[in-house]
């Protein structure tokens, strides 16, 4: 559940979790703060268990701005996993702490990889900073960024997940080696035609059809 938005300074979401299906909830320590429904929030996934350990969890935050000074953003994001369902949490990295994370998405070909995306924010001229496209290694704790760029969402191409669509203000960019190299931007009106739900999809089946 969020919490006040837009950027509700330090009221964090809640974290509730079931052992019964949905018959009954314990409230959980929320170490982000989850505002869902400003302008901004054009978030995806942003809690993902793993699919080979149940107890394992991730949960993303999105950036508040601190209105009463001004001049800074609250470290109330990042990205944070717990081993043991949600009753602890730890940062990945505390350089991520003011970033927007607006999507994360396992690897389909190999779920030792976490793929995350920031979104950089600029309120009063201050920056959240990190935009772009993050892989994390959930074997060594590693972060590696892939892609410079804000990105508001991406997706892997199903047959390969080596081909990774990054969704950016007003155009996209592919990468087809696991996010190494990336295309120049790419934009064009025609895309619009295709009118899916899901932008991302969108721009991917009108780069299709150009080949």
């Amino acid at each position: 559940m969020c919490g006040v938005a837009p950027w509700g300074d330090t009221a964090h979401g809640f974290l509730f979790h079931s052992m019964d299906a949905g018959n009954s909830f314990t409230a959980l320590n929320c170490p982000v703060s989850v505002t869902g429904t400003s302008a901004f929030s054009n978030a995806g996934h942003i809690m993902l268990i793993n699919p080979g350990n149940g107890a394992q969890i991730f949960l993303a935050g999105q950036a508040e701005f601190n209105f009463n000074s001004g001049n800074a953003y609250y470290s109330t994001s990042g990205l944070y996993v717990s081993g043991d369902h949600g009753s602890s949490w730890v940062s990945v990295a505390d350089s991520l702490k003011t970033f927007w994370i607006t999507q994360m998405s396992f690897n389909p070909a190999n779920p030792n990889e976490l793929f995350f995306a920031v979104r950089n924010l600029n309120i009063n001229g201050i920056n959240s900073g990190g935009g772009g496209l993050y892989k994390y290694n959930v074997s060594n704790g590693s972060v590696t960024k892939l892609f410079s760029q804000d990105v508001l969402e991406f997706a892997f191409d199903a047959g390969n997940s080596q081909i990774i669509i990054a969704n950016c203000t007003g155009h996209i960019n592919i990468s087809t080696d696991g996010g190494t190299t990336w295309s120049v931007n790419i934009s064009d009106r025609k895309s619009t035609r295709l009118n899916s739900s899901h932008t991302v999809i969108s721009y991917a089946v009108f780069c299709l059809k150009k080949k």
